[in-house]
């Protein structure tokens, strides 16, 4: 068992420094796609995959629009609710962001956020309605940040 753990080490490291060797060079997004799809050939084919956007939206996320979200009119509309719903006004530990049902997804408003890159009223995700999809779509950040897990608490 040693040996194998010593020999898959020694190919891994191998592929990962023949990659490393392409992605130097790749000089478009096409290109680093491949390099990086062929990166992952080193692990089983379905465990994860990798897509090249080509339909430009990233360009649309980056210039994220302002939403006119009436924050008094939000509350009193949460207020008029009898259900409980993912609805409301969730804080976390570095921005406040209004959750709101429209049509069949829920989308997360900026209400106020000490990153000056985010606005009030800017989507910062959304969330696919559960009973029509089986997972949560997050939006991209559109500045750049990392995605790191925060706890979160409904505050309003």
């Amino acid at each position: 068992r040693r040996r194998w753990t010593h020999l898959a080490q020694h190919l891994y490291s191998a592929h990962n420094n023949a990659i490393l060797a392409r992605a130097q060079s790749a000089k478009s997004e096409a290109q680093c796609h491949t390099v990086l799809s062929d990166w992952l050939t080193f692990y089983r084919k379905g465990h994860i995959g990798l897509t090249l956007n080509t339909n430009g939206s990233e360009e649309a996320v980056r210039e994220s629009l302002v939403h006119d979200l009436d924050l008094s009119a939000f509350k009193q509309y949460l207020k008029s609710q009898r259900d409980e719903t993912l609805e409301g006004i969730w804080q976390f530990s570095s921005y406040t962001v209004a959750l709101k049902k429209e049509g069949n997804v829920h989308k997360g408003y900026i209400v106020e956020s000490t990153n000056p890159s985010w606005k009030a009223g800017q989507v910062k995700f959304i969330i696919n309605d559960p009973a029509l999809h089986f997972n949560q779509k997050f939006a991209y950040s559109p500045h750049g940040h990392r995605w790191s897990r925060h706890s979160a608490r409904l505050f309003y």
